[in-house]
């Protein structure tokens, strides 16, 4: 019985290529997040400032 070690060069391709998506997208979606909760950190600086929000009030 033979084992075939060759690899088709497009297959591998294209499931390398799969895993960058996949990566990519993870990559995505954690920055979207991060740039989520830095603009909801700027909005709540900007109440505070203005005095919309009261010092008793606590914000999450």
């Amino acid at each position: 019985m033979r084992l075939q070690v060759r690899v088709d060069s497009t297959d591998a391709m294209i499931r390398i290529t799969k895993t960058l998506e996949k990566k990519r997208a993870r990559a995505n979606e954690a920055m979207k997040e991060s740039a989520y909760t830095i603009f909801d950190a700027a909005i709540v600086l900007c109440a505070k400032r203005s005095g919309a929000m009261r010092k008793s009030g606590s914000v999450d």
